[in-house]
């Protein structure tokens, strides 16, 4: 407890009114020294500001602790550490601004440390932050690493605090135990910024020009020269002097030299200065002000890159930490850290509420899922999952006898009024523009069957509709449109379907039934000339699954995931699909464990496979 006592101390300092009421005063304009330092840096706007985004993103994410378990990962709410890490990591402190405290000192000083308060089963009761600048390190001759950290109640002594009582987060691992700070390695970009703040203050304070020349027809003494600076400087300079009427005696003259900003540089300076140091901390350059090239459109991708590659490497840094200091080894193989980044998204409401309804709609989430995480009451029957399209529990749509259903129902003309209506107005289009051309007909009951099997495709082949496409009814429509398209023109725009509903004078019925042998070897030929990496990636998903029991991906792709392990030849339609895949590769990074972007990306051949199947898909289709 004396060595607790002393930390607190050290961190918090002594209860009394006259602290609570102090007020530090960070900047002081007129100190001439321009060099920055970890203490001073944040005197210099932009950086104060790149590290406020920064600290404060980290800070506001919710971090949770979890248990693995057979069905997934689960809120270890009942171990005690989530409390710590979640809510209150010590008395006087939120989890928030303990992760603040400790993002402020990663960004300026290159480490952060903490306090592992332990109790004397040596389970972990408390953090308690320290200052980063103050720790030092001792390696003993047995080669086990202790802490130092001055005692806050002795300048000369110094408290040896062990391994497991610090969690020490480093921004940087290069072989030293203490990472070097950003600060230090950048220091002429900064210096030379706050020398540019300096001269703008200074630029402004004197009205933005610079001094002028009095001159006199006459010599004059010593004393006349001293007032007439001394009136000068009081009367006509700086601030609230500024557009006064100076009036000369003895034929004195007065000549400005003026100085403009275009002249000076001095903006075109700052913006580029300012460009750097958010570019030193990864930070994008609206979220400090800077919209001068900014659209909706490279926000949108921006806000994106700087989760990706600023704000998720930061997170790892933590987790990682974290469950290396405060979990026992028995522990680390069950429990684990996570920051919630979909919490990012608790401002747009309407990007959130899109996510559910296509999570909802694919079995990912169940309604009571969603209503949870909106701090909603669940209701009874709410816990169960669907799958896309007929909204139909994930079970039922497994069995055969409702798989034949759906492909029975695709060849049906049987449709809704609304839809009927709908499609009779677009049949009415067609009919206007087409005319009388025998090659270009159709009829209602055709379309109303085309529609069906756009139905019966969204159902039975998920992997085949479009990542924007919301509902089965929009896929149909679609398919109805791309019929009539093919109609009109006399050809498709990417894959024929529907081929029985053409006229028979259609160009595509007549080639299709017009194919010569080769080109009817062609379309059965099966390729199995696929990289070894592709084979490689299927099978590490294979094995991921075998062994932890993964939930994810569909049955379409654990078959394709086989076919590439064991080397299986693949058709046409097969290398297709694997190259329609690639519109999922923005989730390929998503760890095994967090996630189904990563194990269905290798699943379905990773890189080597899906980039193969586009090339191959050209080949195919040139020839």
């Amino acid at each position: 407890m004396r060595i607790l006592n002393y930390l607190k101390k050290s961190v918090f300092g002594e209860e009394s009114p006259s602290r609570k009421n102090t007020t530090t005063k960070i900047y002081n304009p007129n100190l001439p020294n321009s060099n920055v330092d970890e203490a001073n840096a944040m005197e210099l706007t932009d950086v104060l500001i790149a590290v406020r985004v920064l600290a404060e993103s980290i800070a506001s994410l919710p971090l949770c602790m979890y248990q693995k378990q057979d069905d997934g990962g689960y809120k270890a709410t009942n171990h005690p550490i989530y409390d710590i890490v979640r809510w209150q990591p010590n008395a006087n402190q939120t989890s928030y601004d303990l992760r603040l405290w400790m993002m402020i000192d990663l960004l300026l000083r290159g480490n952060a440390v903490a306090q592992v308060i332990r109790d004397g089963t040596g389970n972990v009761v408390e953090l308690y932050p320290l200052f980063a600048n103050k720790i030092n390190y001792h390696v003993m001759p047995d080669g086990n690493l202790h802490y130092l950290y001055p005692d806050p109640e002795d300048d000369e002594n110094e408290l040896m605090l062990e391994q497991s009582e610090v969690l020490h987060v480093r921004l940087f691992s290069d072989g030293y135990l203490l990472s070097p700070s950003i600060i230090g390695m950048s220091n002429d970009l900064l210096s030379g910024g706050k020398s540019a703040e300096a001269y703008t203050r200074e630029f402004f304070e004197n009205a933005s020009v610079v001094s002028g020349v009095i001159s006199y027809p006459d010599e004059m003494s010593e004393e006349v020269f001293q007032r007439l600076k001394e009136d000068w400087s009081m009367r006509y300079s700086g601030v609230g002097n500024r557009h006064r009427t100076p009036i000369l005696e003895g034929g004195a003259k007065f000549s400005p030299m003026n100085l403009n900003h275009a002249e000076s540089q001095m903006l075109e300076s700052r913006k580029f200065t300012q460009q750097q140091i958010f570019a030193l901390f990864k930070v994008p350059q609206h979220l400090g002000g800077n919209l001068d090239r900014a659209t909706f459109s490279n926000i949108e991708h921006q806000n994106l890159a700087y989760v990706m590659h600023t704000l998720r490497p930061l997170a790892v840094n933590f987790e990682q930490k974290l469950r290396m200091t405060l979990l026992s080894d028995s522990e680390k193989n069950e429990y684990y850290f996570k920051h919630h980044f979909n919490d990012l998204l608790r401002g747009d409401v309407t990007a959130r509420f899109t996510a559910y309804s296509q999570a909802v709609q694919n079995g990912i989430l169940s309604p009571n899922d969603v209503r949870r995480r909106e701090d909603e009451p669940t209701y009874e029957g709410g816990d169960t999952y669907f799958v896309n399209g007929a909204l139909m529990p994930v079970e039922t749509a497994k069995e055969p006898e409702v798989v034949s259903q759906i492909v029975n129902e695709t060849n049906s003309d049987q449709v809704t009024k609304a839809v009927e209506k709908a499609l009779k107005k677009k049949l009415a289009d067609h009919k206007e523009k087409v005319g009388d051309t025998a090659s270009k007909q159709t009829t209602l009951r055709k379309l109303k069957i085309c529609f069906n099997r756009g139905i019966g495709a969204y159902k039975t082949n998920p992997d085949s509709v479009r990542p924007s496409v919301q509902s089965p009814e929009q896929w149909a429509f679609a398919r109805v449109n791309s019929f009539l398209y093919a109609l009109r023109n006399g050809r498709f725009r990417s894959g024929k379907h529907d081929l029985d509903l053409l006229p028979a004078s259609h160009p595509s019925k007549a080639d299709n039934y017009k194919k010569d042998d080769e080109k009817k070897n062609l379309i059965n030929k099966t390729y199995s000339d696929y990289p070894k990496q592709a084979t490689e990636n299927a099978k590490r998903a294979l094995k991921y699954k075998e062994e932890n029991g993964s939930s994810c991906g569909t049955d379409v792709g654990w078959t394709r995931a086989r076919q590439l392990a064991s080397r299986e030849a693949l058709s046409r339609e097969t290398i297709a699909r694997m190259a329609s895949f690639k519109r999922h590769q923005q989730h390929k990074d998503v760890p095994y464990d967090e996630g189904c972007g990563g194990i269905m990306w290798d699943a379905w051949g990773g890189d080597a496979g899906v980039n193969w199947a586009i090339r191959k898909l050209k080949q195919i289709d040139g020839e």
